[in-house]
């Protein structure tokens, strides 16, 4: 058994984005939070955010593609 921690990857990942559809996060989760504190929510946790224009397909597990 090594001792220690082995890392491949010694970089920090890049900066993830994700499309960001504010009306559908809050029809999917049932919720009514304002755009801004949605953005504030994912920044948290280091996932930055971009306009998706409507032909943006964003997958969500178990829901319709749309």
């Amino acid at each position: 058994m090594a001792a220690g921690v082995v890392d491949t990857a010694p970089g920090d990942p890049p900066t993830a984005t994700v499309a960001f559809r504010p009306a559908r996060v809050n029809r999917l989760l049932g919720t009514d939070l304002p755009a801004n504190e949605q953005q504030g929510l994912l920044a948290r946790v280091g996932i930055a955010t971009g306009a998706a224009s409507t032909e943006t397909i964003v997958p969500v597990a178990g829901a319709p593609a749309r």
